[in-house]
């Protein structure tokens, strides 16, 4: 028997905080490969008042930062690899100037020597990055 959860409550909530609270974002809810609920709300930029989709690219620099660090140190404890471990395979990263040595623990405190993805004191615009990336 397939357990199907009712999500009529949660899209109520996700709507009223929309109208609310100024809510802005995507949610998705999956059940492996499947999708129970997909909605967008709000603005994905509020000063142009462009909508949010669910095809939206969020900038969330930083705040994925714990989440990474934890899932890591799962696999780490699962013994998929070890904070000691090139990083090039598992990140499909041959071929690149990333050396060889670079290690999970290396970029869970930012010693890698891997540069930032904008060079700010150069005048590079974090959010250039993301104008001519396609969506996959």
């Amino acid at each position: 028997m397939t357990f199907a959860p009712d999500l009529a409550s949660f899209e109520a909530t996700l709507a009223r905080l929309a109208t609310d609270a100024g809510f802005s974002g995507a949610v998705a809810v999956t059940r492996g490969d499947q999708q129970l609920f997909a909605a967008a709300y709000g603005y994905a930029n509020r000063a142009w008042q462009a909508p949010c989709t669910l095809k939206t690219r969020f900038d969330t620099a930083s705040v994925t930062k714990l989440f990474t660090a934890v899932a890591t140190l799962q696999l780490v404890e699962r013994g998929a690899f070890s904070l000691e471990t090139s990083v090039i395979g598992h990140l499909e990263l041959e071929g690149t100037t990333i050396s060889p040595t670079v290690t999970p623990y290396h970029l869970l405190t930012h010693t890698s020597g891997i540069a930032d993805d904008a060079d700010e004191e150069a005048g590079e615009r974090y959010e250039d990055l993301w104008v001519s990336r396609t969506t996959r």
